[in-house]
């Protein structure tokens, strides 16, 4: 199993088994700009998914402080969200985050929808 197969087959064993989600279900892919590889690594299988996707880039402006109204509205109609994040290389990032991420809890708990952050590094080349 080649690695583009591997990390689609483990996407989904997430979103049917962690996030518990039904075919059909609708989901909010929401990511920073570091993680666009990863969407675009996804995007063949999601094609084929039985869930219905909505996708939101947070954009280029780092570190995040306050949500997108754009976020907030997409929450109102999913099922479920996952953040993708990447810190690699920007620990500022990081400490500079923490508000941004601790709204987006909260946004999450106000809406009864089921959240994944899925944090990790870029996806790189393996030339």
């Amino acid at each position: 199993m080649g690695m583009e197969t591997s990390v689609q087959s483990k996407f989904f064993e997430a979103c049917k088994f962690n996030l518990q989600l039904a075919d059909g279900a609708k989901l909010l892919l929401f990511y920073d700009n570091t993680s666009e590889g990863i969407v675009n690594l996804l995007e063949p299988a999601i094609q084929k998914s039985r869930f219905r996707f909505e996708f939101l880039s947070l954009g280029t402006q780092r570190p995040y402080k306050t949500l997108p109204v754009e976020l907030k509205n997409k929450v109102e109609d999913v099922d479920a969200a996952i953040g993708l994040f990447n810190y690699d290389d920007h620990d500022d990032w990081s400490i500079g985050e923490t508000a941004f991420r601790m709204d987006i809890i909260g946004l999450m708990q106000s809406h009864p929808i089921r959240y994944a952050h899925a944090a990790g590094e870029k996806i790189r080349s393996s030339n």
